[in-house]
C-alpha cells in the first residue's frame, strides 16, 4: 500500500506589510513612449465580495474618448482584471454603474458618438452594456438620440435605484457639443435588471433646469421626480404631470452637480448650494405644490473662514443612513474634502486632503463601503506641468476609514502562507488547507498536457474539501493563485 504523502508549501511573498504605510490607493498613468492618452475614473461600485468595479475614460491626444472597465481587490485597490471597451468606429464613454447583487451582473450606462471631422458634427447614441462578474460582455444595447439624424452630444448622467432594484437614469444632451451649457435636452429612463428600457421620457427645448439634475422614485405619489431648479413630477408612465418651482431654489439647488437620494417617504437628501458659493447637504420636504427647505449642513467653512468648493459628479453616498459621506472639490483643485455626517446632518468630521502638496486631484465619484468607510475616485495630475507641457492625468482612487484616515492596504497574502494538499495520492478526495486569507483565490488543476481540467473559486481560509472523483487516473499539477499571482503549486496523483 502506497504511503500517503503530505505536501506542505511555505511561500514567502516579497510584499509590503501593513505597518509600512503602503496606503490603499490606486493610480495608473500611461507611461508609454508616446504618452498619447490620459485617464480618469468616471464611476465605481462595491460588489458582493468587497471588491471594486470602476469604469474609466481614456482621452487620446485628439480628444477621442474610449472606455476601460476594471475589477480591483477590495483590500488593496490592485487591478486583477480589466477590459478595454469600444464599439466599431464609435467613441464610447461609460459613466454609471448599476450592480445586481443577486445575479452579480453589471449594467453600465454611457454614450457612444460618431464624429465627422470634415462636416464637424457629432452624432450621439445612448448606450447600455452588460457584463458578468468575470468581465465577460453579455450584451450591448444602443439607440440614437432623438430626433434621429440630428447632431447631438450626450454629456451628463445621474442614476438611482428604485425600491424594487430597477435603475433610473437622467441624462442631458444638446446640439453644440463644444459648449454644453446651451440647448439642453433632457431624457429620463427606467431600466430593469435585465438591462431593458421599460420607460423613456424626452423633454425637448426645455426651460433651464440647472446644468445637472437627478431623478428619484416617488412612491408616495406613484411616480418619479426630476430634481433641478425646476422640479418635474412624472407619473408612473413617465408622463409629466406637474412641475414645481422649488422654494428659494437658487439658495439650495447646486447647479453644477446634484446628487439626490430619497431619504424618507416625503424627504429628499441632496447635495446643495448654501449661501452663494458654499456647498453641503440639505433635507427637503415636498407636497403637491412646492419643495420646502428643511435643514442643511455647510461643509465649506474651515477654521471659521468660508472656502469655495465644488460638489462632484456623484458626491454623496451611504450604506447606513446614520453614516453619510460627502466629497467636495476646492474651486481651484488644490485640495479636496471628505466629510462624514449623521442622519440629522450633524458632522462627525471634515477632512481636508492633499493640501499644499505637488499633486492635483480631480474628483468625479465616490462610494460608501460596507466596512463603514468610503472610496473617492477621479484623476490625479502633477503640478505644475513638466517642461511647460500640458498636464497628464492618471486614473486614481483612494480609500478612507470611518475616522477619515487613509487606509493601509491589507496584504495580498500574509508574509508566510502555509498551503497543505492532502491526501496525496488519493482516489478522488482532494483537500487544500489554506493558512492565510483566501479571498479571491483560484485553484486550477492541470493535466500533464497543460490543459485545465478543474477550476475552483470561492475558497475559504482553512480546509477546502474538493471533489476530483470524475477525472481520469493520473498525475496532475495544482496551482493556487490570486489576481494573476501564483501563491502555490505542486503535483497531485489520482490513484
Amino acid at each position: 500500500m502506497k504511503k500517503k504523502i503530505q505536501l506542505i508549501l511555505i511561500i514567502l511573498l516579497n510584499i509590503s506589510i501593513l505597518h509600512s504605510q503602503n496606503y490603499w490607493e490606486y493610480f495608473y498613468r500611461n507611461n508609454s513612449a508616446n504618452n498619447d492618452y490620459d485617464e480618469s475614473i468616471a464611476n465605481l461600485e462595491e460588489i458582493n465580495n468587497g471588491d471594486i468595479i470602476t469604469v474609466g475614460l481614456r482621452f487620446d491626444k485628439n480628444e477621442v474618448i474610449n472606455s476601460i472597465i476594471r475589477l480591483h481587490l477590495g483590500q488593496s485597490g490592485e487591478v486583477y482584471r480589466e477590459e478595454n471597451y469600444s464599439i466599431d468606429s464609435l467613441e464610447t464613454s461609460l459613466r454609471w454603474i448599476f450592480y445586481d447583487t443577486k445575479s452579480e451582473i453589471f449594467t453600465i450606462i454611457g454614450s457612444a458618438h460618431y464624429e465627422d471631422t470634415i462636416n464637424h458634427f457629432k452624432r450621439g447614441y445612448f448606450l447600455i452594456t452588460r457584463w458578468n462578474k468575470d468581465l465577460n460582455l453579455l450584451r450591448d444595447t444602443i439607440f440614437p438620440l432623438e430626433p434621429i439624424g440630428e447632431n447631438y452630444y450626450l454629456w451628463y448622467f445621474s442614476g438611482n435605484y428604485t425600491e424594487n432594484g430597477n435603475y433610473l437614469i437622467h441624462c442631458k444632451y444638446n446640439k453644440n457639443y463644444k459648449d454644453v451649457r446651451f440647448g439642453n435636452i433632457e431624457m429620463s429612463l427606467l431600466i430593469n435588471k435585465k438591462g431593458e428600457i421599460i420607460k423613456k421620457y424626452v423633454l425637448k427645448d426645455n426651460v433651464f433646469t440647472g446644468q445637472h439634475c437627478s431623478i428619484v422614485e416617488d412612491n408616495k405619489r406613484n411616480g418619479y421626480m426630476v430634481i433641478g431648479s425646476t422640479t418635474y413630477m412624472l407619473d408612473s408612465n413617465f408622463v409629466v404631470k406637474d412641475s414645481i418651482l422649488a422654494l428659494n431654489t437658487d439658495k439650495y439647488i447646486n447647479l453644477n452637480h446634484t446628487t439626490v437620494r430619497m431619504f424618507a417617504p416625503d424627504t429628499l437628501l441632496l447635495t446643495a448650494r448654501i449661501n452663494d458659493f458654499h456647498r453641503g447637504l440639505a433635507f427637503l420636504t415636498f407636497d403637491s405644490e412646492y419643495i420646502n427647505y428643511v435643514k442643511s449642513v455647510d461643509l465649506t467653512t474651515k477654521e471659521g473662514n468660508p472656502i469655495e468648493v465644488l460638489l462632484v459628479h456623484r458626491a454623496m453616498d451611504y450604506q447606513d443612513s446614520s453614516i453619510i459621506y460627502v466629497v467636495s472639490q476646492d474651486n481651484h483643485f488644490s485640495y479636496f474634502t471628505v466629510s462624514k455626517v449623521n442622519s440629522i446632518l450633524e458632522p462627525y468630521w471634515i477632512k481636508y486632503c492633499s493640501e499644499n502638496d505637488t499633486l492635483t486631484h480631480y474628483l468625479y465619484s465616490m462610494v460608501a463601503t460596507k466596512d463603514s468607510g468610503c472610496i473617492v475616485a477621479g484623476t490625479r495630475a502633477r503640478i505644475p506641468p513638466v517642461d511647460g507641457k500640458s498636464l497628464k492625468y492618471g486614473a486614481w482612487m483612494q480609500k478612507f476609514d470611518s475616522d477619515g484616515n487613509t487606509v493601509s492596504t491589507t496584504e495580498l497574502a500574509p508574509n508566510a502562507w502555509s498551503i497543505t494538499v492532502y491526501p496525496n495520492p488519493s482516489s478522488g478526495e482532494f483537500s487544500i488547507n489554506i493558512e492565510g486569507k483566501a479571498q479571491n483565490t483560484k485553484l486550477e488543476l492541470y493535466d500533464m498536457q497543460g490543459r485545465v481540467v478543474k477550476r475552483f473559486t470561492g475558497l475559504i481560509q482553512g480546509k477546502n474539501r474538493l471533489d476530483m472523483y470524475d477525472i481520469p487516473h493520473g498525475i496532475y499539477v495544482w496551482q493556487l493563485s490570486r489576481a494573476g499571482k501564483i501563491l502555490g503549486t505542486g503535483k497531485w496523483v489520482k490513484e
